[in-house]
């Protein structure tokens, strides 16, 4: 959880994440996805939730209008 959380930081506040080679990967999202098959999905949900909050980015259920 701790790498997709830190993943998830690094292209928020930064707009790249890194390459399995390690090389900086310029990245624009529109959404976040967590599959649901994921081991500890809901953790890595809720964790992701809080991290937007605290760095205020919005988060909205999918459809992004609140629906």
């Amino acid at each position: 959880m701790e790498k997709a959380l830190s993943r998830l930081r690094g292209i928020l506040e930064s707009g790249t994440v890194l390459a399995q080679d390690g090389a900086p990967l310029d990245i624009v999202v529109d959404a976040v996805l967590v599959h649901s098959d994921t081991p500890n999905a809901v953790k890595i949900c809720r964790a992701a939730r809080e991290l937007m909050r605290q760095l205020g980015v919005s988060c909205l259920p999918f459809g992004g209008n609140g629906d």
